[in-house]
């Protein structure tokens, strides 16, 4: 089913010149962010998921429509073992990071109008008898109608070794389409809302009363429920339009980012979880 909609759409690629096409796409990016030797060999497969282009442990997977790359990996860190913790990083805090990281964000594709969301840097460290690589992480993403895409939609995410400056991961979704832009429910009915789903699962846990709120904001979000159902079978499905939805984002005060979403129109839950702080930062 997937390869006649690929089909139809005008996704399959061709032979000959599209292969030509697409590898010099993932060289050219290679070589952007510095990841490429002159006498790299690049190799070129195609499947569900989109184009990939791989030089020996790393790899950078193109949208076969519109020739963007929507996902970089290097497998040399993925993960990094280390036998002790590292000395002397590039970058001690968020703040000296910065500016590094939000050049190699442009490097990499992510557009210039995309405001920086989070930021953070973590070092290596030596827990249980293993050593965990630390990782510095740039957040970035679009905002419409003057509000920004909640855990999901048009956003980019960028790991790189803070010791070393050598990026190891991008995520990034150009193509969500928003839904809705003035709100049915009012930001206390979506509190109550959130309090209402949150509360029994909280109490299942044996976690006492609810947190209070810290914070309630209005964006976009995707059904991640239903998204995350889709990709258990669907290796598509990053290659096709998300609908987001105008929705609340109900934080709680936690020690683990606490969130609840809500539909703005419907009341239904789009999202609920934790996560760590700065994929909620803005």
């Amino acid at each position: 089913m997937l390869i006649g909609y690929l089909a139809l759409t005008g996704l399959f690629l061709q032979s000959g010149g599209s292969e030509d096409r697409f590898l010099a796409i993932g060289r050219a990016f290679m070589e952007r962010i510095g990841h490429a030797s002159a006498n790299e060999s690049f190799r070129f497969h195609r499947d569900e998921g989109g184009v990939n282009v791989n030089a020996g442990l790393k790899s950078v997977t193109i949208h076969p429509e519109d020739g963007e790359v929507i996902l970089y990996t290097d497998a040399a860190f993925l993960p990094l073992r280390l036998d002790a913790p590292r000395r002397d990083p590039l970058w001690a805090t968020a703040e000296e990071a910065k500016d590094a990281l939000t050049a190699l964000a442009r490097k990499m594709g992510v557009p210039a109008s995309w405001a920086i969301q989070g930021i953070a840097v973590s070092h290596d460290a030596a827990v249980e008898g293993r050593v965990v690589p630390g990782a510095a992480t740039i957040h970035l993403g679009e905002r419409v109608n003057g509000r920004r895409f909640l855990r999901g939609g048009n956003n980019a995410r960028i790991q790189v070794d803070p010791y070393t400056g050598t990026p190891f991961w991008m995520s990034i979704t150009r193509n969500s389409v928003t839904q809705g832009s003035t709100p049915t429910l009012t930001e206390s009915q979506a509190v109550e809302r959130a309090r209402v789903e949150l509360g029994p699962r909280w109490a299942r846990l044996g976690l006492g009363e609810l947190p209070d709120i810290r914070s309630v904001e209005l964006g976009y979000s995707p059904d991640r429920f239903a998204w995350r159902e889709r990709a258990r079978t669907d290796l598509g499905i990053r290659l096709r339009p998300v609908d987001c939805f105008l929705a609340y984002e109900v934080q709680f005060h936690s020690d683990k980012d606490v969130f609840v979403v809500i539909d703005a129109t419907s009341g239904r839950v789009l999202n609920l979880g934790y996560s760590d702080p700065l994929s909620s930062s803005g």
